[in-house]
């Protein structure tokens, strides 16, 4: 990344900082971890190269984001197995689970605090699995119940908002390498709910559970966000990223 700005004051450099390590999308559409304080470049959905990449700091407060183990904080009464056995959008060998369903009793769900009355912004990537459809639920509850799911449609892979609460979801779908697309829903809670919930399962509808496989990789929840920023990995806290400062220094 050239990092010389195109104006600066005279006899002054620009310094980078960034306190954390950083995620971004590689020329072949693969997620890569970039080092501390290192500035970020980044491809598009195209793979055309666009540069710098900044962002303000955003916290992915979805816990456990790559491993979907239902030990807490993901939960279902269903019957589901998860194993890690394939290569995730990062390209490392065994970094995707795939959750397999033999009932249709519930969801893989997380359920989160929240504030009230404000727009939060899901997103997870996934990977065909056995079934016509894989659905995100971004739910509200807590106040009036807002549900409503991103289902992706793998005959075309689409993506489309499905459920009670469709109205105010707005769904997105990015392909990225191996095969693996980047689901993004935005839910603007009228419900004054204190809580939310990111839930996947598969479908043959877009809204039912069936019995079958998902293919997931990194989970991510940003509050009173309306739109998702670059992945955070998370395991048993929240975490931040993203933020960064320029400072010109004497020379």
């Amino acid at each position: 990344v050239n990092t010389v700005p195109t104006y600066a004051a005279a006899g002054t450099t620009a310094t980078f900082t960034r306190a954390t390590t950083a995620t971004t999308r590689d020329s072949n559409g693969l997620l890569r971890t970039i080092a501390s304080s290192s500035p970020r470049s980044y491809y598009d959905s195209n793979n055309f190269y666009r540069g710098y990449l900044p962002e303000p700091q955003r916290t992915n407060v979805c816990l456990q984001s790559e491993d979907f183990a239902l030990t807490g904080p993901w939960d279902s009464s269903a019957a589901v197995t998860m194993v890690k056995n394939i290569v995730g959008p990062d390209g490392v060998a065994n970094s995707g689970t795939t959750l397999t369903w033999t009932n249709t009793v519930d969801t893989v769900r997380q359920d989160i605090a929240r504030t009230a009355g404000q727009t939060d912004v899901a997103s997870v990537w996934v990977k065909e699995g056995n079934t016509t459809f894989t659905v995100i639920q971004f739910a509200f509850l807590g106040g009036t119940t807002k549900d409503a799911y991103a289902g992706v449609q793998w005959s075309d892979h689409t993506v489309a908002a499905y459920g009670g609460d469709a109205a105010n979801l707005t769904a997105t779908i990015e392909a990225w390498g191996n095969g693996w697309y980047r689901v993004t829903a935005k839910h603007v809670d009228t419900g004054a709910n204190t809580s939310c919930r990111i839930a996947g399962f598969p479908s043959t509808t877009g809204s039912n559970i069936a019995v079958g496989t998902v293919l997931a990789f990194g989970a991510q929840v940003e509050l009173n966000s309306t739109f998702a920023s670059s992945y955070i990995p998370t395991t048993t806290v929240a975490l931040s990223g993203g933020r960064v400062w320029w400072e010109e220094t004497p020379a």
